[in-house]
Parts: structure tokens; C-alpha cells; sequence
């Protein structure tokens, strides 16, 4: 298990006592540095690093890689995530504001080894935006894009993991968001990535995952029932929205999972979510726009 921290001591402590009553053997702990126009954050970094090491009260293997520098949020998180599968085969992450239930860790734990040979799987996402979706049938589904608040995966699939989406250039020449997503789903993702990543600069990794999924073809398994709370929507998160959207509610699952046997994406919550979030992006640039306009 991968577990990444940095300034935020209350939501570490939250999704800290969530990891401690699972007691993983093993725990990788990566942390960014401090950022040098930020006064006095060397300080709060260092209070989260020493309350993770301090309170880790069952036998585990412990594993660090905390920065001197600061990296920034994409090189930070992703070369985190590198160092982890550097090292493991496969793995949970999570992040300091993702909460999780005890039952998201033994859906990632199941799904990882089911899955472990099916190169058509890259992600186990603990999170449903939805809160419940087809819970019916089976315990989870699958989606073309993944959720990265509280997941899983393994190096086969990381290992295809490029920070600079290098070749989205040619991906969007032979039009390939079209074929994967659809015509009508296809441009609007194409137009988010590449505005926030390639245009806009954002200092973020979680796009370019999305992107790895696309252009190799992959599919994410999204849980019927949402297990993941995020507890980091304000000023210091690092899933800050503009727009609020009520935080789903959070279930326990049943164990064995009712496996899902069609590996086929679900294509009406493929739909729904992209229409909310082309939504809520152009919302926020005609925002951005006005204010800069004042």
C-alpha cells in the first residue's frame, strides 16, 4: 500500500486511522517537499511525516521516499507511484484526503489478484461518483475512465504511464478520443486533457493516467457502491473544485464480490459522467474568464 501525504495534518490523521485498523504488512509512505514561498510549511510537512511514522503500531514493513525539494503536485505524486511499482507488483494508493471504508481495501485486495492477468483491466477505482450504480447484478462494473480517489492497480499497467503525453498529438491526428470514446463523448474529452495539460499547464498527473487508459485501451472496475469519502474540499486540497457537487454516500460491500463476467464498459455511466464534467469545465472557464475581464 501506497499512502501520500503532505501538508494537511486533520485529513491525514482521518485516512490514517483507516489504514491503521487494516494493518497492512507493508506500507510505502512518500511525501513532497515543502515549497520555499510557502513560510513555515516546512514545518506542517514535517508535523504529517512524524505523526505517520509515530503512530504506525503493528508489524509492518516500512518504506519512505520524502523530498527535500518540492517537486509539485504531478512529478510529486507520479514519481511516488513509480517508486511504489518499482518495488511491488501490485498495490493500493491512496491520498491524504481520500477516506476509505474497511471494505474498499478488501475489494482492491480480491480485484487485484482476479484481475491480475487480464491486460484489459489498468484500474481498481474504490470510488463511484454516483454513489449507487446497477448494484443489482454485480459489485462493480466497468468504465473507459478510472477514479483515482482511492484505487489500485499494477506495474503492467503503470509501466505505460508518460507524465507528457507525448504522443497526444498524434492520438488526436488519427482521431483516436473519437474511437475510443464515441464522436459525441470523444471531443469533449479530447478538449479537457489537452486544454488542462498541453494548454493550461496544470501541475497535476491524474489527466495523463485518464490518457494512459485511452490510448491503450483500457477499462477501470468502479465499485456498484461508493466506499471512498473525500475530506479534502477546501482551500489546501488538492482536489479543489470550483463547483460543489454533494459528496456521495459511503457502503459496505459483501465479500466474495458478485464478480461482474462481462468486461464491457459500461457505456450510460461512461456518458453521464462526462456530460457533468464538460459541464463543470465550461462553467468554470467562463469564470475564469470573467474575472480576469474585471
Amino acid at each position: 500500500m501506497l499512502f501520500l501525504v503532505f501538508n494537511r495534518l486533520e485529513t491525514t490523521k482521518k485516512v490514517f486511522e483507516s489504514i491503521r485498523e487494516k494493518k497492512p504488512l507493508h506500507l510505502y509512505i512518500a511525501s513532497d517537499g515543502p515549497r520555499n514561498d510557502h513560510m513555515g510549511e516546512d514545518e506542517v510537512v514535517q508535523s504529517v511525516r512524524d505523526y505517520v511514522l509515530n503512530n504506525i503500531d503493528w508489524d509492518c514493513k516500512i518504506e519512505k521516499l520524502f523530498r527535500d525539494t518540492n517537486l509539485g503536485c504531478g512529478k510529486a505524486i507520479s514519481s511516488a507511484i513509480t517508486w511504489f511499482f518499482e518495488n511491488e507488483e501490485k498495490g493500493i494508493i491512496l491520498e491524504d484526503d481520500c477516506l476509505p471504508n474497511q471494505s474498499f481495501f478488501s475489494y482492491c485486495e480480491e480485484l487485484l489478484e482476479y484481475y491480475k492477468n487480464d491486460t484489459r483491466i489498468f484500474v481498481i477505482s474504490g470510488r463511484n461518483n454516483s454513489g449507487i450504480w446497477n448494484q443489482d447484478r454485480y459489485d462493480y462494473f466497468f468504465s473507459k475512465t478510472p477514479f483515482i480517489w482511492g484505487w489500485a492497480t499494477w506495474a503492467r499497467a503503470w509501466k505505460y504511464y508518460d507524465i507528457n503525453m507525448s504522443d497526444i498529438d498524434e492520438f488526436i491526428k488519427y482521431n483516436n478520443f473519437v474511437r475510443f470514446l464515441g464522436k459525441k463523448l470523444g471531443p469533449r474529452c479530447q478538449n479537457i486533457i489537452y486544454n488542462r495539460i498541453m494548454t493550461e499547464r496544470v501541475d497535476t498527473w491524474d489527466y495523463q493516467w485518464s490518457y494512459t487508459l485511452y490510448k491503450n485501451n483500457g477499462l477501470a472496475c468502479i465499485p456498484s457502491k461508493n466506499m471512498i469519502k473525500n475530506i479534502g474540499k477546501n482551500l489546501n486540497a488538492t482536489h479543489r473544485t470550483i463547483i460543489k457537487k454533494e459528496e456521495p454516500k459511503i457502503y459496505e460491500l459483501s465479500f466474495p464480490l458478485k464478480k461482474n463476467n462481462f468486461v464491457i464498459a459500461d457505456g450510460i455511466f461512461d456518458k453521464s459522467f462526462w456530460e457533468y464534467n464538460t459541464l463543470v469545465f465550461r462553467i468554470v472557464r467562463k469564470i475564469i474568464k470573467f474575472i480576469f475581464k474585471i
